[in-house]
């Protein structure tokens, strides 16, 4: 299995990119430092951003269940090379606070908890208490356990103005192929550099 390629177009040319320290070698990025990394992705090639977001979630007139999340970046699907099977993936206006409450569920989520229900665009759900529409669902090969893992819903990443600004906490994932022109030491290169520049602020 661990021989078996990742379900993204050119994915061994797809990175993760950590901050590294001596506590944690592959810890995530903080907001505020994802946003600055995103304006110069110029020299590296293509960028995309995710974070793991338990939700609660709940149809009219039955309970709230758990489910796994994830708050994503607009072009992470096109980054990955990836399009859902149902409906359309999220756009840039979307993933503004406020217009961010529209939701795309997984394809295991879609036949388990709505029975494959192909009319299932357009319906609205709760999800930590807000109405959401469902605007897409994934193919199943996304679902992969090695990369980004098992999850039901996703949201856009939509970073509030308090969020846009936070440099303490690492909660934001990083991925993206670099670019084709580069070998993997100058795109390593273009990382750490960007590192030593924020360190230094």
């Amino acid at each position: 299995m661990l021989l078996r390629p990742l379900p993204y177009p050119d994915s061994g040319r797809l990175d993760r990119i950590y901050r590294s320290t001596p506590q944690d070698p592959r810890g995530g990025i903080s907001p505020a430092d994802y946003l600055d990394l995103k304006s110069e992705m110029n020299g590296y090639g293509k960028i995309a951003a995710y974070a793991f977001s338990d939700t609660n979630f709940s149809q009219p007139a039955e309970p709230a269940e758990t489910a796994s999340g994830l708050r994503i970046s607009a072009n992470l699907f096109s980054t990955l090379g990836i399009e859902p099977q149902l409906g359309r993936g999220f756009r840039p206006d979307e993933t503004v606070f406020g217009n961010h409450r529209v939701l795309i569920i997984s394809e295991r989520f879609w036949r388990n908890r709505f029975g494959g229900d192909a009319h299932i665009i357009g319906r609205t759900v709760r999800v930590d208490g807000e109405a959401h529409e469902i605007v897409g669902v994934l193919p199943a090969t996304f679902n992969d356990w090695r990369h980004l893992g098992s999850f039901d819903l996703l949201r856009p990443l939509a970073l509030s103005e308090k969020e846009a600004t936070d440099r303490r906490t690492t909660w934001i994932r990083l991925v993206g192929p670099r670019s084709s022109t580069l070998t993997r030491a100058q795109a390593d290169g273009f990382i750490v550099n960007f590192g030593r520049r924020l360190a230094g602020r």
